[in-house]
């Protein structure tokens, strides 16, 4: 008994009493005919292709199926149920698929495609692609590897352009000159709202496995307002066989990135003893005492131009506003320092008659502080230099 396996383009078996298409064979576009068996010989046949051969893809004696052939006429005479007859394989041209020789790969669509014998599936193709590729071994002498083209990421460009991003992280190598399409959705991938179809991504050249670019839409008109749901879908027609279609749409909320002002910071010396205080105001409450020689750290400015107050941190990172008057700042340049809005406060009212005093470091002398439960500090001989000390209260 004769054995063959892998591709065959034509078979004249007169000559063999018995032979077995052991393998996935194909056997297409012969003239007259594609498989004729003669003489009284046996032949099997399992799990293979035969298409378009003019005088019928079967002649003379009928084969033996094994199952799971595909024939595109009803010459075989093909009984089994796992059989198919009449049925087009769609077969692509005669083309180099990575072996020694040419051979047919399977269209996209094509029924012969995983549906070959789930258990005597030989270990590779005429290609030395193993098998299977995907759950079951094709039919036929060429076992198709997929694509798997994914959307990876969805940026936002500006306020009006949106950019997708793709990879095939496939093993096949997509066709040059096949053109793939990228839907743009402004909403949920199921959304009713119409796609707006990028483009192509104009290829041009083969997609090879591992490959990845960019699609960027043109301006969106009108500008949507953000933050916003977008979605990418690649191949949304299904035009290449893939191994995963599921990757195929990636949904995402988008907000344009507005990029940080920088930020800049001084540090000064306090050139009197005076007071941090909770806005740029000399009414608003005292937070802190500043002593002269001390350092303070410039964060901010005042959005009133004059006087300018500038908020930052003493020492002890306790923040508050300061008077530029009591700083000594060398280099600071305003323009480089960021506005920032100034607190609103009450100014305190006059204190009614046997209400108690608030321990403030702002009290205007010794004996309204020792009222309120302070220690007067005399710092200095400048009146302006001394203050409240309300930490042991």
């Amino acid at each position: 008994m004769k054995k063959i396996d892998k591709i065959l383009v034509c078979l004249d078996l007169s000559d063999y009493s018995e032979a077995t298409l052991e393998g996935a064979v194909t056997i297409a576009g012969n003239s007259p005919e594609g498989l004729r068996i003669s003489n009284g010989s046996e032949i099997k046949i399992r799990s293979s292709a035969l298409s378009n051969n003019t005088g019928g893809n079967c002649a003379g004696l009928a084969p033996d199926s094994l199952r799971y052939n595909i024939s595109s006429d009803a010459s075989c005479g093909f009984t089994d149920p796992t059989d198919i007859s009449s049925t087009d394989p769609l077969l692509e041209p005669l083309a180099a698929n990575g072996g020694i020789a040419p051979s047919h790969a399977l269209g996209v669509g094509s029924p012969a495609i995983d549906s070959g014998v789930p258990d005597l599936c030989i270990a590779t193709d005429q290609n030395g692609t193993s098998r299977p590729q995907g759950p079951w071994c094709d039919r036929g002498a060429h076992e198709n590897i997929y694509s798997d083209l994914v959307i990876t990421d969805i940026t936002l460009i500006g306020t009006d352009r949106i950019e997708c991003h793709y990879e095939n992280q496939g093993a096949a190598v997509l066709p040059e000159g096949r053109d793939i399409w990228i839907d743009v959705i402004l909403g949920p991938a199921e959304s009713e709202v119409p796609p707006f179809t990028a483009a192509n991504i104009g290829i041009g050249t083969n997609f090879f496995a591992g490959s990845s670019g960019s699609l960027t839409t043109a301006p969106i008109s009108p500008v949507p307002s953000w933050p916003h749901l977008v979605s990418c879908r690649i191949d949304p027609s299904n035009q290449i066989p893939e191994l995963d279609e599921t990757n195929n749409i990636m949904t995402l909320t988008l907000s344009p990135i507005i990029a940080p002002l920088p930020f800049y910071s001084y540090i000064c010396t306090v050139n009197q003893n005076a007071f941090g205080r909770f806005a740029p105001d000399i009414r608003s409450e005292a937070l802190f005492v500043a002593l002269e020689g001390k350092q303070f750290e410039v964060l901010a400015k005042s959005e009133i131009k004059e006087p300018v107050w500038y908020f930052g941190k003493n020492e002890q990172g306790v923040e508050g506003w300061m008077a530029e008057l009591v700083l000594d700042c060398e280099e600071i340049d305003p323009k480089q320092l960021l506005p920032r809005e100034a607190p609103d406060f009450k100014i305190p009212e006059e204190k009614p008659d046997g209400e108690p005093l608030t321990c403030k470091p702002d009290l205007p002398n010794r004996e309204i502080c020792e009222e309120a439960g302070g220690t007067w500090v005399i710092v200095n001989t400048r009146a302006n230099g001394d203050y409240c000390d309300c930490s042991l209260k």
